[in-house]
């Protein structure tokens, strides 16, 4: 059964990620913009690891979630 890899790249520097959502803090002095990369892999998983291990600029948060699929019907 394959695993899905899902890296979520956010970072307040829209320069560094290609496509961005805004969000709000609390407060108004906490106003900023957030741009965030979702990049799915299924299967694959050196090329997954790989990327998950990569050495990414400071400004950039990544989380990686791994799901395994399972087949149904058997």
């Amino acid at each position: 059964m394959p695993f899905v890899t899902r890296l979520t790249l956010e970072s307040g520097d829209g320069d560094v990620l290609d496509r961005g959502v805004g969000a709000r803090g609390t407060f108004d002095p906490w106003r900023y913009t957030v741009y965030t990369r979702l990049i799915e892999v299924v299967g694959h998983g050196e090329f997954a690891r790989a990327l998950a291990e990569r050495e990414y600029p400071d400004r950039v948060h990544v989380r990686a979630d791994i799901e395994q699929l399972n087949q149904t019907g058997t």
